[in-house]
């Protein structure tokens, strides 16, 4: 073995090794974020794909502080979110995907089925005067994870109607209280 001086290193070996500690610092890094999100109350996420699940998505692993509950179907997903609103609890973040593989229902059922649903009961409980609603414009987001080019387009733009909407029609006072306006 010769003893080389760092100079005369190949530059790939240095290349290998500041990878390593740039891992390594990042894995400590996520560890310092965990451990500091574990004292804080968790977030619900809703995941609805047919076959995916939350830990193959990198948006869903890079939000430690988020349960996210898995739903295969557009029915499931419509019930979940159902039994949040009647129990007042958050409904934080949503990752969708357009394909659910319903075609059997006409029109067949796809995230943007469901994202349409979602909207237009949201607007419905915003106008009841005393609604168990729990969405905080804040902390709320919808991403979207499919591989269909065209569907992942019109559910993006959708999600960003919605949000546009959120932001204009819910108020959130200092002590965190929300109200909605017409």
């Amino acid at each position: 073995m010769s003893n080389r001086s760092k100079a005369n290193r190949p530059i790939h070996v240095l290349d290998r090794r500041r990878r390593r500690a740039v891992a390594a610092a990042h894995e400590r890094a996520m560890q310092v974020m965990c451990d500091i999100d574990s004292n804080v109350t968790r977030q619900n996420g809703l995941f609805l794909d047919d076959w995916r699940d939350p830990s193959d998505d990198r948006v869903c692993r890079a939000q430690p502080n988020v349960k996210w509950h898995t739903v295969r179907t557009y029915d499931k997903a419509v019930a979940l979110v159902e039994q949040w609103i009647a129990n007042g609890v958050s409904i934080d973040r949503m990752s969708l995907d357009f394909d659910l593989d319903e075609y059997d229902h006409t029109p067949p059922r796809t995230g943007v089925t469901f994202l349409k649903w979602f909207g237009e009961r949201v607007l419905a409980e915003s106008k009841r005067p005393n609604t168990t609603l729990n969405i905080n414009k804040y902390h709320f987001d919808i991403a979207v994870h499919s591989h269909h080019a065209i569907g992942k387009v019109k559910l993006a733009e959708m999600a960003a109607t919605f949000m546009v909407w959120l932001d204009d029609h819910q108020v959130v006072d200092d002590e965190g209280v929300q109200r909605w306006t017409q």
